[in-house]
């Protein structure tokens, strides 16, 4: 398998005639596979995200469970995260 030329002058050696389109290619296979190292780069941070986002709104939802179950006749209510994080604090270290 031969390397692709990277001038068309390896591939037409003809004296005072530029050829536009291989070298076109080329430009737009480069460009193509840019654009895909760029995609399969934002995939990955995309799922790196996605997986730290689920990771906080389960320990989010743990804590407004816990804060509902010590606020009775408020089981509906959601608490601003920080008063939340205020109570649960005060609330740690003391016995069950």
């Amino acid at each position: 398998m031969t390397e692709t030329p990277e001038t068309d002058a390896a591939i037409y050696p003809i004296t005072g005639v530029d050829i536009v389109w291989p070298e076109f290619a080329r430009k737009l296979e480069r460009e193509r596979d840019a654009a895909i190292a760029e995609r399969d780069e934002l995939r990955r941070m995309n799922k790196e995200l996605q997986l730290t986002f689920d990771l906080r709104w389960k320990a989010d939802q743990r804590a407004i469970g816990r804060w509902q179950n010590a606020h009775a006749g408020r089981e509906l209510t959601w608490p601003d995260r920080a008063d939340m994080v205020v109570w649960l604090l005060e609330n740690h270290n003391q016995p069950k």
